[in-house]
């Protein structure tokens, strides 16, 4: 299982680094990312088919997808 964190503060495009046993890709992100960046649900929608179902399914189950409203 590999974590992939999009920050502001990343000092390099990306970087691989490993946190105790779990492998992290740090990357900064391609615009800034701010409290007023509004992201609906229908905007990720057309985006869902390139992940695995399970992916889609694991994001909900754990409220990664409710911040987004439909």
């Amino acid at each position: 299982m590999v974590y992939e964190v999009v920050s502001n503060n990343a000092t390099t495009d990306y970087r691989k680094t490993m946190i105790s046993k779990t492998r992290v890709i740090v990357r900064r992100p391609k615009v800034e990312i701010t409290k007023k960046m509004n992201v609906t649900f229908s905007a990720l929608e057309p985006y869902l088919s390139y992940y695995p179902e399970k992916i889609y399914e694991n994001m909900y189950k754990t409220g990664v997808l409710a911040g987004a409203s439909a």
